[in-house]
């Protein structure tokens, strides 16, 4: 009987029942890169995801990846291989720039470029690639619509807090005039 080897999921080995397989590229990610137009770039270490902002170290790190991970340090463009262990893929699909049809501009490019970004920190440009990093995209949205929300919900503030005004003056005229009434009535009763 021929024993089975255990399944590779970008370089984490999963055993037993309990082995978890990590998805390198969950699809929320996946969402928010092809939405944004950004690269996320993150680390799983001891089970937990931080973002990172930096450029493409992480990156330049995979091509020794078996120097510096272990199952204790993962990162989404650690080790990426298809089924051909030859092609390396240093940037997961959704990193890749789209054109207006949603088709990738160059995928092979994106993916696979070794004279520059992502496989380099600096050299040719690679016009297949996202180069924003997906905090700043986010922060950039954020800071689009802060002045938006903020305006709406000091506008709401000021519609509650004027409202509450109107019915307090309108409660107190009423009462005024009720007791005007009430007075006039008394008098004319005399």
């Amino acid at each position: 009987m021929e024993k089975r080897q255990p399944k590779v999921v970008y370089g984490n080995p999963t055993r037993g029942r309990h082995a978890r397989v990590y998805d390198p590229e969950p699809k929320d990610i996946k969402v928010l890169q092809k939405r944004l137009r950004c690269s996320a770039r993150a680390i799983f270490w001891l089970n937990v995801i931080f973002f990172v902002s930096y450029s493409w170290t992480l990156i330049r790190l995979a091509k020794n990846v078996n120097q510096f991970t272990s199952h204790h340090l993962r990162s989404f463009t650690d080790i990426m291989y298809q089924n051909d262990p030859t092609v390396k893929l240093f940037v997961p699909a959704s990193c890749c720039v789209l054109d207006d049809n949603g088709r990738y501009v160059n995928l092979t490019k994106c993916q696979q470029f070794e004279d520059g970004p992502p496989a380099l920190r600096d050299g040719l440009f690679n016009e297949g690639l996202q180069y924003k990093d997906c905090y700043t995209a986010i922060s950039e949205l954020m800071y689009k619509y802060s002045t938006w929300l903020t305006s709406l919900g000091l506008a709401a503030g000021l519609l509650i807090v004027s409202s509450s005004v109107c019915v307090c003056v309108c409660v107190c005229l009423c009462v005024c005039l009720c007791v005007c009434v009430c007075v006039c009535a008394i008098l004319s009763s005399y």
